[in-house]
């Protein structure tokens, strides 16, 4: 029997108490989002991206605090910038062009409709931004609706988150040009009050956060925009624009710019087979147009807008267009498809994109103050204001007249 017991022992000694089974660890998946995304917004002042939250819940479950996540995330790039960001300087007007630090600018816009949902909701954007570089404004709308955009539509964010983008948009050198409304204020009426909260909240801090901001009263008013959706009048938000400080477009253009009113104009011009010659539009309106005398003159910034997509058309004809953006008026946003939808270019629209950027970057921001003339039978159309020239599908390699130095030939030259 000792003899047993003491071999029992020894085997106790060697082999240690047997082994109890752990009970499970819970899932603390969902409370470690929770706090994960507290932290993105609190510091980052934005949604987590997907990437970034699972990051951020492997070191919650290896034993990290909410503190240790708030210094962790504070040592990121983007933290660094946005909360050591300088506001840019707002753009102001002088008569019909722009000015940015008492400098003559060139508005030089894309469509990114959807890109402030797309912020909102968490997805990265950077690669949309990288996509565009050394363009430097991008046009947002608030929402779009669902019998107009069918599944793709999307919903206002709230006010706060907003300003959020618009100082994200900021810190990242980026002006922002934002459409309130994009359906009838009577048809729908929470989108007035949307509109007018949302344009609040930005006027509270124009000169800090939102000081990259352009705002644009609504997106084609004048215009069917779908089924029950009938053109409206922006004019409900004149006082809220009057009183913000902003510099603002209520929308109208074109033959219904009798009723146009604000700091700057974005005509829509015709997307026809001639329509690389329509930044022309922007001299009748600056100047009065002999043969619409009922639309006035109208001496303010204009800025050519949603011309024909990006996809469509030849790079040349895109190049020379928004150059006569800046002959005939302040920029030029470049309309694109997948632009609408805060989506990375096609193989088929980069070129354009590129073309559309040298066309903007030929010259300077106050051309359009130089003397108008045209030069008839070198293509399509030629037109020289001061000491620039832009030749619209021309006729041949050569400048029409000597003394032309080729900026990019045989579109752009300059005295």
């Amino acid at each position: 029997m000792r003899r047993w017991i003491l071999a029992l022992g020894l085997l106790y000694v060697a082999c240690g108490p047997v082994p109890h089974p752990q009970p499970p660890q819970p899932d603390r998946t969902a409370e470690f989002t929770v706090t994960c995304t507290s932290v993105y917004v609190s510091e980052l002042e934005r949604q987590p991206d997907p990437g970034g939250l699972e990051g951020c819940i492997n070191q919650a479950r290896g034993g990290k605090t909410k503190d240790d996540l708030i210094a962790w995330i504070r040592t990121s790039p983007e933290y660094i910038v946005l909360h050591s960001f300088r506001p840019l300087p707002p753009i102001t007007v002088d008569g019909t062009i722009f000015r940015v630090a008492g400098q003559p600018w060139v508005l030089k816009g894309v469509t990114a409709f959807q890109l402030m949902d797309r912020w909102a909701k968490g997805e990265n954007i950077q690669p949309f931004l990288d996509a565009y570089a050394g363009f430097n404004t991008l046009y947002v709308f608030l929402y779009t609706e669902p019998m107009a955009w069918g599944s793709q539509a999307w919903d206002a964010p709230s006010p706060d988150r907003v300003v959020a983008f618009v100082k994200a948009m900021n810190a990242k050198g980026w002006y922002v040009e934002l459409s309130l409304l994009t359906s009838s204020p009577k048809a729908f009426p929470n989108r007035l009050q949307q509109a007018t909260a949302t344009l609040a909240s930005l006027a509270a801090v124009r000169l800090s956060d939102a000081s990259n901001l352009l705002v644009r009263l609504g997106n084609e008013p004048a215009e069917q925009n779908g089924p029950g959706n009938p053109p409206y009048d922006t004019h409900v938000l004149k006082a809220d624009a009057d009183t913000s400080g902003f510099v603002y477009d209520s929308g109208f253009y074109d033959a219904n710019g009798s009723t146009w009113f604000g700091s700057y104009i974005s005509p829509h011009t015709k997307r026809d087979a001639e329509w690389a010659r329509r930044g022309h539009d922007c001299l009748d309106i600056t100047h009065g147009a002999s043969d619409a005398p009922q639309l006035g003159k109208k001496a303010v910034p204009c800025v050519l807008g949603e011309p024909q997509k990006a996809g469509l058309v030849a790079p040349a004809d895109y190049e020379a267009y928004c150059a006569t953006g800046v002959q005939f008026g302040a920029g030029c946003t470049l309309h694109s498809e997948t632009g609408k939808f805060a989506q990375l270019p096609t193989a088929q629209e980069s070129p354009v994109i590129a073309a559309a950027l040298r066309g903007l970057n030929a010259f300077p921001g106050d051309t359009n103050r130089g003397a108008y003339r045209r030069i008839d039978g070198d293509g399509l159309r030629t037109y020289v204001v001061g000491f620039t020239m832009v030749r619209i599908r021309p006729n041949a390699p050569a400048a029409p007249e000597p003394g032309w130095i080729a900026v990019d030939a045989p579109w752009l030259w300059r005295r």
